[in-house]
């Protein structure tokens, strides 16, 4: 649903904005991701469409942390930014949960890191993963609440909450 003058807008996006609208081929101008902004997404489809206009965004050195409950989007929403970021086979892209990190190549380097099983920080450093978040790639953390105080200053954050069955809501900051 567009949004009117009544609603609030941060940069070029309108707070509560549909992905549907957004993503429409008739958008004039790609949404700014560098203010908080905050998306609906009605279904896995438009969470993948917004991770892949994301990942268009991302500057090489980026680190994008990821926060939301089991089985909210983040893996869905990281493999859309993988398609943004040129990677040709989508099917590559899984959480990594039981081996904590999964690299992909595309145009830029994908790190991408599950987190759910680290104890806590220190290990995350002890392993050398902390060179990654400075690789010149583009550097993926799910469950980021573990390493949280560690992050960089130019982090992007990404929330993802339930709405409904299907719908989420995703708060890039």
């Amino acid at each position: 649903m567009p949004y009117t003058e009544n609603d609030s807008k941060v940069g070029n996006l309108a707070v509560g904005t549909n992905v549907k609208s957004l993503l429409r081929s008739q958008c004039s101008q790609k949404p700014s991701f560098e203010s908080f902004s905050v998306h609906t997404c009605e279904s896995a489809e438009e969470s993948h469409r917004l991770g892949k206009v994301f990942g268009e965004s991302l500057e090489t050195d980026s680190v994008v942390a990821f926060f939301g409950d089991l089985g909210a989007g983040k893996t869905t929403f990281i493999r859309g930014l993988a398609e943004g970021v040129g990677l040709a086979d989508l099917r590559e892209i899984c959480s990594p949960t039981f081996n904590l990190l999964n690299i992909y190549f595309a145009t830029k380097t994908i790190y991408h890191f599950d987190l759910y099983r680290l104890p806590n920080q220190k290990e995350f450093f002890e392993a050398g993963f902390g060179e990654y978040l400075h690789a010149g790639g583009i550097c993926c953390i799910e469950w980021a609440e573990k390493i949280k105080d560690a992050l960089p200053y130019h982090t992007h954050f990404v929330s993802l909450s339930y709405l409904g069955e299907q719908a989420r809501k995703i708060e890039i900051r």
